[in-house]
């Protein structure tokens, strides 16, 4: 008799980081979890916008990767894949907004205290060229920029 095919969410999520990759999983740790999310958009004319959203990210496929829900009501709502790579020592990051048709790739890694993704932005990305508190977008190639050493209240706050 087969054994029993687990559900979706049951093969998919992860009780934590698998053990044989704990140091290079360590970089995104911090993001597990539910955390409300301010976005502030500040554009090149001084105005600016904000915006109220949530992120919701845990370990999955046996722990070797971490996905999110990563939401902005009226900006964006999609998820990103992180699957670490221990021969780069780097994360793949694959983000997908289907409600907006935005798909694209990064490579996120350690700079510092900070962590960069670095990959193309897509041309038709809603906030190209904006300033944003929670990342930064810029025209080099470089689009997320997330500092865990900013206070908690200036990213997210957990849930």
């Amino acid at each position: 008799m087969p054994q029993s095919i687990p559900s979706f969410h049951e093969a998919l999520s992860s009780d934590g980081p698998a053990a044989d990759r704990a140091r290079g999983l360590a970089l995104y740790a911090w993001l597990a979890g539910r955390w409300e999310l301010e976005v502030i958009l500040r554009r090149s004319d001084g105005s600016s916008e904000r915006k109220s959203g949530f992120v919701s990210a845990d370990w999955v496929l046996q722990g070797r990767a971490m996905q999110d829900v990563f939401a902005v009501p009226g900006l964006f709502y999609g998820s990103t894949l992180r699957a670490y790579d221990p021969d780069l020592d780097a994360w793949h990051c694959h983000w997908s907004d289907p409600l907006h048709q935005v798909y694209f790739r990064m490579i996120g890694r350690a700079r510092g205290d900070e962590i960069i993704n670095e990959g193309p932005e897509p041309e038709e990305l809603a906030v190209r060229g904006a300033v944003v508190d929670v990342w930064h977008s810029t025209n080099d190639g470089i689009y997320t920029f997330f500092s865990p050493a900013l206070p908690d209240e200036y990213l997210l706050r957990g849930k």
